[in-house]
């Protein structure tokens, strides 16, 4: 797996907000921006990292794993 550094920014980003327009804004992108590029993640790491509804977002059990494993990959780089 080939995973793109700047799409794990987003997704701590994303993960640490827990809000995707507060994150978008953070990130400097438009808000359908984050979502495609999260949406491209979680298609490049084979399942869902986040649980989405019209006023939350919350970590699966799989995007909690894939946060800390991520902290430490944007430490790392």
């Amino acid at each position: 797996m080939d995973l793109d550094l700047r799409l794990v920014r987003y997704f701590v980003t994303l993960a640490d907000e827990l809000h995707f327009g507060r994150a978008a804004a953070k990130l400097f992108i438009s808000q359908p921006a984050l979502s495609k590029q999260i949406r491209r993640l979680e298609t490049d790491v084979g399942g869902a990292l986040l649980v989405r509804d019209s006023r939350h977002v919350a970590l699966t059990p799989r995007g909690d794993r894939f946060l800390h494993l991520a902290r430490q990959l944007l430490a790392t780089a």
